[in-house]
C-alpha cells in the first residue's frame, strides 16, 4: 500500500499544482483561470475586493495549498484503505483536495471579509 500511496501522492501533487489557480478562480470568482493563471485576477484591480489567496502573497497562497495537499494525501490514504486499487486512492485524493480547498476558501474569505 505504501508504494501506491506514493504514486497517488505524486500524481495528485501534479494535478493540484496544475489546477489550483483555476480552482481559486472557481471558488472566489476572482478571474484566475487554468490557461491565464492569475493574469485577470481581481487582485490587479485598483479597488477591492481582492482575492483572499492572491492578495496575501506567497504565504496567503501556499498555506491553503499545503492544507489542500494534506487533504489530498489523507484522502488518497483513505481511498486506498477502502479499496487497494490506485483509482480509489486517486478518487479519494481528489475529494480531499477539493473539500479542503473549499473549507480553506471559506475560512480565508471570512477572515478577509471577501464576499462569497
Amino acid at each position: 500500500m505504501r508504494s501506491r500511496l506514493l504514486v497517488c501522492s505524486g500524481l495528485l501533487l501534479v494535478v493540484e499544482a496544475a489546477t489550483v489557480t483555476a480552482y481559486c478562480g472557481l471558488l472566489f470568482r476572482c478571474g484566475c483561470t487554468l490557461l491565464d493563471g492569475m493574469a485577470y485576477c481581481n487582485v490587479h484591480n485598483l479597488r477591492g475586493p481582492w482575492c483572499p489567496w492572491c492578495s496575501q502573497g506567497m504565504l496567503g497562497f501556499y498555506v491553503p495549498f499545503a492544507g489542500m495537499t494534506a487533504g489530498a494525501i489523507l484522502g488518497a490514504w483513505w481511498g486506498l484503505r477502502l479499496r487497494t486499487r490506485l483509482w480509489a486512492g486517486l478518487l479519494g485524493g481528489v475529494a480531499g483536495y477539493l473539500s479542503v480547498g473549499a473549507v480553506a476558501a471559506w475560512i480565508s474569505a471570512r477572515i478577509q471579509g471577501y464576499p462569497l
